[in-house]
């Protein structure tokens, strides 16, 4: 599909002939593919609002936009060279939580890019700074900074002269989170204190989660896990009241985390028991996959092999279905190294041929992605990016 629109797309713009009624059927094109968007969001949210075409239902609204992906590229592609930077605008914005719950990083790095060049264009400031902070969340997820401290740097600014607290602590939040990633752990804390501050002039309570969540990030690679478990708690306590199921989840996620380092077996298969029926609830199978794989660490601390195994094979499930091939053979090493200790020499050696078959598939599939900056080096980053995200 995504190969006809493609060649649709170029037939109208690059035509001698008909150029008004060539736009507008790219315009027709796009805004179809927004409105579609926008029903296939809003059923992922569960809003009782959510169009016709998903009826509220985000396993449809998720199983149309992984089917509709490589078209919706084109799409975006097209609405930019036509103009039609609103429609694109719209498009990328409500792509973000699809993006984040399924492994598409070059193509949202693409949507994202003519996001930002498209919000300059309509000269909007507010729409710069979105389309910025979602360019910056499209290179993490395969740690590719690039110029984040540039891009925060201007988006900072620009939500000053918008006056807006609660703009500019987005940015703060974003710009802490960069920082701790670099190490810079005590200038992070710095960002994220002064945005706690803006949130409450705000008063807005499910940013202030968001910021006690980043907190305990921090002073868990601080090495003070009690004061991260109590930030932790404050932000799940934020989700709990807005009704922020998946929210919740990556609370409970990481308190399992610390319970886990505490070596308190029980409370970490608790708390990451809740955080699994959280992501299960709206339908999040790559988080879903994470917190299997910290169950089956949690068996293995255990002594519970076998219960660990079916975790870990949930997660490889899981992970083949988001397209998270980094996560995945990290899973299967993992496997491979418990099958080791256990002395199933023939599994774990069957894990490892696998997990180094995807491994090659994925180096020779690298490619710069289209209208991206990534280079050769795309399948180590996204191997190096899976291991951080499994470890985080």
């Amino acid at each position: 599909m995504h190969d006809l629109i493609r060649a649709f797309a170029h037939e109208c713009l690059e035509g001698e002939e008909g150029i008004d009624h060539a736009s507008s059927l790219v315009t027709g094109m796009t805004n179809w593919y927004a409105h579609m968007v926008d029903e296939a969001s809003d059923a992922i949210f569960g809003s009782r609002e959510a169009g016709k075409n998903f009826q509220a239902n985000p396993q449809a609204a998720t199983d149309w936009l992984e089917s509709e992906v490589a078209a919706i590229a084109e799409v975006v592609e097209a609405a930019y060279k036509n103009g039609s930077d609103d429609l694109l605008l719209r498009i990328s914005s409500n792509l973000t939580t699809f993006f984040q719950r399924r492994f598409h990083p070059n193509v949202w790095r693409t949507v994202t890019s003519f996001a930002v060049q498209s919000a300059r264009r309509l000269g909007c400031n507010h729409c710069i700074i979105n389309a910025l902070i979602e360019r910056i969340k499209a290179g993490e997820r395969t740690h590719i900074h690039e110029d984040s401290i540039s891009m925060l740097d201007e988006a900072r600014q620009l939500s000053r002269e918008l006056g807006s607290p609660r703009t500019e602590s987005r940015v703060l939040t974003q710009l802490a989170k960069v920082a701790s990633d670099r190490g810079k752990h005590v200038e992070a804390e710095k960002l994220l204190q002064r945005s706690l501050q803006l949130l409450k002039v705000s008063n807005d309570s499910h940013q202030l989660g968001h910021g006690y969540l980043e907190l305990g990030e921090i002073h868990l690679r601080l090495k003070a896990p009690r004061e991260a478990k109590r930030y932790y708690e404050m932000a799940r306590q934020r989700f709990l009241a807005g009704n922020d199921r998946h929210c919740q989840g990556t609370a409970l996620r990481r308190i399992a985390k610390i319970y886990l380092k505490q070596k308190e077996f029980d409370e970490a298969a608790s708390s990451a028991g809740k955080a699994a029926q959280q992501f299960r609830a709206v339908h999040d199978l790559h988080c879903l996959a994470m917190t299997y794989t910290d169950l089956a660490d949690i068996y293995i601390a255990q002594n519970e092999p076998d219960r660990a195994r079916a975790m870990l094979a949930k997660a490889c499930d899981h992970f083949k279905t988001v397209h998270d091939d980094g996560c995945l053979i990290w899973t299967l090493r993992q496997w491979a190294s418990l099958e080791d200790k256990d002395g199933r020499t023939k599994s774990a050696e069957d894990k490892r041929v696998l997990a180094q078959s995807l491994a090659s598939r994925q180096k020779q599939l690298s490619r710069p992605a289209l209208h991206s900056d990534t280079g050769p080096n795309r399948a180590q980053a996204d191997r190096d990016a899976a291991t951080k995200r499994m470890r985080a």
